[in-house]
């Protein structure tokens, strides 16, 4: 026998060292011309031995136990060693398919004193029934010369016997009408009863536990779910972790027939490969309900979309189906580190914990997914490494769920501290504002009580209609003043719940009675929602008064139009305001000017003016990430 494959060796390696240390040692042995010597191998409790050739292949030919016996080599078709479908071979100049019938027959030499042994038969792509010294002992499915009598399965085997003699023959008739792969595709392994049955155990131990991780987060997170349901982004993961279990129950050691005789292969491989496909839409979904800002909703919906052209193969021959799964799986995942990708560089340049998390568990997942595709197209049995990359990606975005939570509980209690602040300010403010008001307005009524005892006393009758309109006028400026100062309360009211809207309609109130035009402009439909974010209404304040003092200045200095445009550039919002200048008004004062800067610096922020000729021109740019601590 060859030596042992290196991938192979290295899945034991990871394997038991999730568990124990494998104490044993995998042997491998020459081979004679047409025989698997192993008369010098030492059958001892931990030793086992893979069984890779050299196989006699008889194409299109059940060989019967009976008159297996009569059959030499030179009757063989060929010679077959170590893992390879019959998709790879070629009999007498004919490449073969994938749909076909076949014997494969392996002669052992065994050792003259030799214990109990046993096979451990992992999955076939195709269904076979097995003989030793020609008598039958497993099958998987029922092979068959056509696609109606071939009853197609998956299912690991293990048996035991008693050898009789030195020479031992296995045998195998392999059918596959199903499957993009036919033939025998390793996974067979020879050692002592005790030996197999303590390797199977182990395996199902690893499995089990794998399953049970799982489970116990998807299980911890429904409790959470059932007490919080609005949470959207642990339903998704809800969604995600739990459609790793059914995979996981049907992957290497297969625990689902720990519960169920049987699963139909066509089930089996729809409930397998679908979920499959349906996986890059659910890490997008999740990925979106816990960072809505790295991934739109256009990348979800283009995920699923391509999803679909593997479902519609489920109406296709089902060798197209197995093909098409991995090919889509091995695309649509290498996509998915692209977005992946950008959504680590962002939790690295921003420190945020969960994006970094969150990114380095699914690019872990790809990563081993992505070899174990590739060995599995290679014909190995890597439902191992699938089911450590189910596990991995559940247990980071896990950890991505609590640090998140963390992070909002965190901030909920910033922005308590600074909404109670900026009521107290607001407060504040009102008290100032209502202060003036009763200023203005008791000064501007005693005038009016002044001037109207006067007019009785002193103005003669003539003079009465002028005084009478100077009277109509004190009137009209004071019920002016009342009406202003009510209505900037009203707007700083509606500018402390709803920033972007109480900013639009106090600037559009100010020109419209100031009998100015306004254009007011937002290039990007996103910026509504980023200037109500969380972290820009926790400045609303300084924002508010920045609005107010360059509409001030515009209408004191500006004539014409004025054009507004708030837009965000990158991690910035950007506020560009321009309007033409009156030569006879002059230009804004430096204090005005230094009102303008003071907010601007407040906000962390930049700005530029410029001035061509007739046209003023302003802008100001104020990073959202900082707007947050301002």
């Amino acid at each position: 026998m060859k030596e042992l494959c290196g991938v192979m060796y290295a899945r034991h390696v990871i394997l038991f060292s999730f568990l124990a240390a494998w104490p044993g040692a995998l042997l491998a042995r020459q081979d004679t011309a047409d025989t698997l010597d192993l008369s010098t191998a030492d059958f001892s409790k931990d030793n086992i031995i893979d069984v890779e050739g050299p196989w006699e292949f008889y194409w299109k030919r059940f060989i019967e136990p009976e008159e297996s016996r009569s059959h030499q080599k030179k009757e063989s078709d060929a010679v077959v060693s170590g893992s390879i479908a019959w998709t790879d071979l070629s009999v007498h100049g004919e490449h073969l398919g994938s749909d076909g019938f076949a014997t494969y027959r392996l002669k052992v030499r065994l050792p003259r004193e030799c214990p109990q042994l046993g096979l451990s038969i992992a999955h076939q792509f195709s269904s076979y029934r097995l003989f030793v010294d020609h008598k039958e002992m497993a099958r998987s499915g029922m092979p068959g010369t056509t696609a109606e009598s071939t009853n197609h399965s998956r299912k690991d085997n293990i048996v035991f016997f008693q050898p009789t003699s030195q020479d031992l023959e296995i045998m195998f008739h392999v059918a596959n009408f199903y499957n993009y792969r036919g033939g025998l595709t390793g996974g067979i392994q020879l050692g002592s009863s005790e030996s197999i049955q303590s390797n199977r155990y182990r395996l199902l131990a690893f499995d089990l536990f794998m399953i049970g991780f799982v489970f116990s987060i998807w299980l911890y997170h429904l409790f959470i779910f059932v007490q919080r349901p609005g949470e959207k982004s642990i339903l998704f993961y809800l969604l995600l972790s739990g459609s790793f279990l059914p995979r996981m129950m049907l992957l290497d050691q297969k625990a689902i027939f720990l519960l169920v005789d049987n699963v139909p292969l066509n089930l089996h491989i729809k409930v397998l490969h679908g979920l499959n496909a349906i996986t890059p839409t659910l890490i997008a979904l999740f990925v979106r309900s816990v960072l809505p800002s790295m991934v739109s909703r256009r990348i979800v919906i283009l995920f699923f979309l391509a999803s679909l052209p593997y479902y519609a193969t489920w109406f296709l021959a089902p060798q197209v189906q197995t093909r098409a799964v991995f090919f889509y799986l091995f695309f649509a995942m290498a996509i998915v580190v692209i977005p992946t990708s950008r959504i680590m560089i962002g939790g690295i340049r921003y420190g945020t914990r969960s994006a970094i998390l969150q990114s380095f568990g699914i690019l872990a997942f790809i990563l081993i997914l992505m070899l174990a595709i590739i060995l599995t197209f290679r014909g190995y049995r890597p439902g191992y490494l699938a089911m450590i990359a189910f596990a991995t990606l559940a247990f980071f975005q896990a950890l991505t769920l609590a640090i998140t939570y963390n992070e909002k509980i965190r901030l909920n209690h910033r922005m308590s501290e600074r909404l109670r602040e900026s009521e107290e300010a607001l407060g504040q403010q009102r008290k100032v504002l209502e202060l003036n008001l009763h200023d203005m307005l008791g000064g501007n009524l005693t005038d009016l009580k002044v001037y109207v005892e006067r007019m009785q006393q002193k103005f003669p009758l003539r003079e009465w209609p002028t005084a009478i309109e100077k009277l109509r006028t004190k009137i009209s400026a004071t019920m002016q003043m009342f009406r202003s100062q009510l209505l900037f309360m009203e707007d700083m009211e509606l500018a402390s719940n709803d920033l972007f809207t109480g900013l639009h309609m106090m600037i559009l109130r100010r020109y419209t009675d100031a009998g100015r035009e306004l254009v007011f402009k937002m290039t990007d439909t996103s910026v509504g929602h980023e200037l109500q974010s969380q972290s820009v209404h926790s400045s609303w304040m300084h924002i508010f008064f920045l609005f107010q003092e360059i509409c001030t200045n515009d209408l004191k200095y500006g004539i014409g139009e004025s054009h507004w445009s708030v837009t965000h550039s990158g991690d910035h919002l950007v506020i560009r305001q321009e309007n033409q200048v009156a030569r006879a008004k002059g230009n804004p004062g430096p204090e005005q000017s230094k009102r303008i800067g003071d907010r601007v610096n407040i906000l962390r922020g930049t700005l530029i003016r410029q001035a061509d000729g007739a046209t003023a021109r302003l802008e100001i740019s104020i990073p959202k990430v900082t707007t947050e601590g301002a």
